[in-house]
């Protein structure tokens, strides 16, 4: 087969093989060394085995076998002697016999403590047998002795001791006789095996000498082969050199990647005497290359090929097998698809890939006009040494970019940071905060800013472009709240920056009519990104940065617009805070001065009534009492603003507490309306309860409920016409009881309704009407209980504040239906 044909390079078979050779050579000697070395092990093992099996196992069987048949002897000895001497015969020869037997049990035992050789156990089994029948007749004829009977015992020795000594002997001349036949064995073969392991060791060791040869022989060749390469492929890394100075010297270049591409290619076509190269660089390998730079083609037919190829083909076979391939004509290659229309014609074609930290970046192609000669081994390394430098520079050129847009960024915050801090004026603020890094970080920006509720409320957008000056100062105010799709909501809701394409779903989100998009879709903007503003206990807003660019927002790109969000974030928060500062003192000088005014008016009436007391005759004793009845009126009620403002103040601080204990209801609304009821006939005001359950217990604190009540009653009567109605109604709510002062009055606005409770606060109309802390106080008191107060509409018109109180355990009923005030 020829391997051309499957896209394997030349020099691949051509180079390698010799490669190959020294590998086979190098394993077949460490082979028959090692197999040599197995051998010799193997054999100096088994005559170890031979000489140890020799010394500690036959040898010992025999000295034991053979001191066995001794004993045996001397035992049918002793009791021949034994015979002989009846009946005088004493107690002498039975202890011989008895001595010789344990001798030969103690010599069985060492034999039996030995290794048995292949077939020696039967004949063992044999003697064990036989050993036992001796045993057993010396016995039967000692017990004939014993008992007198002499020529029994005779009988016994002579026809059945003997021919039992006898087979017990020969039994174990067999063993002994065995044993040394293994001896004589394992001696002869010790000799015949190490004389065939030294023959075989001897051939082992020509062939690893030859093999060694032949080994030095193929590395010398390949040396000189080597030598003469590198004596070549100096003279082409001298140049590879040249070229890597050329492409290095273009990364400083003020637009650093695109003449850091364009010295690879004409690099990649002089090393090799190519007529055309290209560089490309993807992503996604189903797209077409992200970047693809030519050399060698005309303007003219850059322009017929339009947009950038695809890696698929030939390209994509490079990127597919992640090698260099290395073909002579490229038409002729299994996946060549043909050129496009334009394309000028191409012969011989190397690609290799472009790798950087270890995996495919790139590719780097050159070809050759048809006819002329293919590359070379030499030229496909320097394409590779040349694809190596192309990742390096790259990447060099793309870290000096980066570091370029660090500075140009870095320089954008600080002068984002100075327009920020150079004002603490909220709007102000805000028109700093949304061109504060225009024109270097997008073309337009715009900034949504929340309400106190939290949602987009008001643009402020900018721009320095003049073209787009107008659109940026009209189209905030000419269209109204944002779509909830809108990318600036989403940001908003999902507190993450939000990338987008501005293309026509985008519009669909942004329009909020047919010409609001038409409008919209006349500015050239590409790409939008959506940043949230968060402050240190809310969301502030969202900033979107609009580019006119074709290149989209990347991760470096958020990370930027992140910290610009946070800056402005702190920009706005402070500018917030001191809008609030600013606030909360001409709250504080109001208050002061309507409080001013509210005790220098009951301080003139009290000096008034001290200088007419003084004057009052001592017989006029109605006078006297009406004067000081009036001075207790003026000092009681400089005592009740002056403990308004300290429970303000405890509340403020957080230091109000109460004292809370089981009350009836009842009694406190009854105690409350009471004593508000002179006041409210005044002013000709109908004053009056409605208890819901007559019964129902509160868990509160009594004085602070009654100031609740009378502040809630008072600020009624304060804002009720005369021949007006108040009400005091109540409503259990299961574990809370409600309770709703309402009235017959002019009500109070639904944008105001929110802040009734809020220090110092007072609508627009009744300005100058009081310190504006009664229902504060409320509220702080009602808070203290585990309640919560708030104002609505009456039905029929008027005000309705209510305010809930918890109910004891044992009190609590089912939930019925809210009512609404009446």
């Amino acid at each position: 087969m020829d391997l051309r044909k499957r896209g394997v390079p030349k020099f691949a078979t051509r180079q390698q093989a010799p490669v190959w050779y020294l590998l086979v050579v190098t394993v077949a000697i460490v082979g028959f060394f090692v197999a040599s070395t197995v051998y010799s092990q193997r054999m100096a093992a088994r005559l170890d085995e031979d000489a140890a099996s020799i010394a500690i196992n036959a040898s010992p069987s025999i000295e034991a076998l053979s001191a066995a048949r001794g004993d045996v002897l001397r035992a049918e000895v002793a009791v021949a002697r034994a015979i002989e001497a009846a009946p005088g015969a004493d107690a002498s020869e039975r202890a011989a016999t008895e001595d010789a037997l344990r001798q030969m049990r103690a010599h069985q035992t060492k034999y039996l403590r030995l290794p048995f050789y292949p077939g020696e156990r039967a004949n063992w089994e044999e003697v064990d047998a036989a050993t036992r029948a001796f045993q057993r007749e010396i016995s039967i004829c000692f017990a004939a002795l014993e008992k007198g009977r002499l020529e029994e015992a005779r009988a016994i020795l002579t026809t059945k001791l003997r021919p039992a000594t006898e087979r017990l002997d020969n039994g174990l001349a067999y063993l002994v006789d065995f044993h040394a036949a293994q001896q004589h064995r394992m001696g002869f073969e010790i000799q015949k095996v190490r004389r065939r392991a030294a023959r075989i060791a001897y051939v082992l060791d020509a062939v690893s000498a030859a093999l060694a040869i032949v080994l030095i022989a193929l590395v010398l060749r390949e040396a000189r082969r080597r030598q003469r390469l590198l004596a070549h492929f100096g003279e082409r890394l001298g140049e590879m050199v040249g070229a890597t100075g050329h492409i290095t010297a273009a990364v400083g270049h003020d637009d650093v990647t695109q003449p850091v591409l364009n010295a690879i290619v004409q690099e990649a076509c002089r090393l090799v005497d190519a007529e055309y190269a290209a560089l490309g660089f993807l992503v996604d390998g189903d797209r077409p290359f992200d970047a693809f730079v030519f050399h060698g083609f005309s303007a003219a037919e850059v322009k017929t090929l339009g947009r950038f190829p695809r890696p698929v083909g030939v390209l994509g076979e490079v990127i597919t097998e992640g090698r260099p391939l290395r073909i002579d004509d490229v038409t002729r290659h299994p996946k060549f698809r043909g050129l496009p229309n334009g394309h000028p014609p191409m012969g011989a074609f190397l690609g290799v890939p472009v790798r950087r930290d270890g995996r495919g970046a790139g590719n780097l192609y050159v070809a050759r006009r048809p006819g002329r000669p293919a590359f070379t081994e030499e030229d496909e390394h320097i394409i590779q040494l040349l694809a190596a430098q192309a990742a390096i520079s790259t990447e060099n050129a793309r870290l000096y970019r980066e570091l370029k847009e660090q500075r140009v960024r870095a320089q954008l915050l600080a002068d984002a940071s100075s327009h920020l801090v150079d004002s603490l004026d909220y709007e102000h603020r805000l028109e700093q905060a949304a061109s504060a890094v225009l024109p270097g970080f997008g073309d337009i920006c715009v900034l949504h800013v929340t309400d106190d509720s939290g949602k987009l409320a008001r643009t402020v957008m900018a721009t320095r472009d003049p073209a787009l000056r107008e659109l940026a100062s009209d189209l905030p105010q000419r269209y109204g709240p944002l779509s909830e799709r809108h990318p600036a909501v989403r940001a908003s809701r999902e507190l993450r920056p939000i990338r987008f394409p501005f293309d026509s779903q985008t519009l669909d989100h942004l329009g909020h009519d047919d010409k609001h998009r038409s409008l919209l879709r006349g500015v050239p903007i590409k790409h939008g990104l959506a940043v949230p503003i968060v402050g240190r206990t809310r969301l502030l807003g969202v900033m979107s940065f609009l580019t006119l660019g074709d290149s989209g927002f990347n991760d470096q790109d958020i990370a930027f617009a992140e910290e610009v969000a946070r800056r402005t974030a702190l920009s706005i928060d402070n500018a917030l805070l001191h809008l609030r500062t600013e606030r909360a003192v001409q709250a504080r000088n109001d208050v002061l001065a309507i409080v001013s005014h509210d005790l220098r008016s009951p301080l003139s009436s009290l000096r008034m009534a001290a200088s007419l007391l003084k004057r009052a005759p001592a017989a006029d004793e109605k006078k006297r009492h009406e004067l000081a009845d009036r001075i207790a009126r003026t000092t009681d009620g400089m005592t009740r603003l002056i403990e308004d403002l300290l429970a303000a103040s405890k509340i403020e601080s957080g230091s109000f507490s109460v004292e809370p204990k089981p009350e009836p209801l009842e009694t406190l609304i009854t105690e409350a309306v009471e004593l508000l009821r002179d006041t409210a006939a005044t002013k000709s005001i109908s004053l009056h309860a409605q208890i819901e359950d007559a019964l129902a217990i509160v868990t509160c604190d009594r004085e602070r409920i009654l100031q609740v009540l009378a502040n809630l009653i008072g600020n009624a009567i304060k804002f009720t016409p005369a021949e007006g109605v108040i009400t005091v109604s109540t409503h259990s709510l299961g574990e809370e009881i409600r309770v709703c002062v309402s009235d017959t009055g002019s009500g109070i606005p639904e944008a105001d309704r929110e802040h009734v409770f809020d220090r110092y606060w007072q609508a627009s109309h009744t300005r100058r009407a009081g310190a504006g802390l009664g229902l504060f106080i409320v509220k702080g008191i009602v808070e203290a209980h585990g309640g919560h107060s708030w104002a609505e509409a009456r039905e029929g018109g008027g005000a309705c504040l209510c305010f809930t109180l918890p109910a004891p355990p044992s009190t609590r009923r089912e939930v019925p239906v809210e009512r609404p005030c009446h």
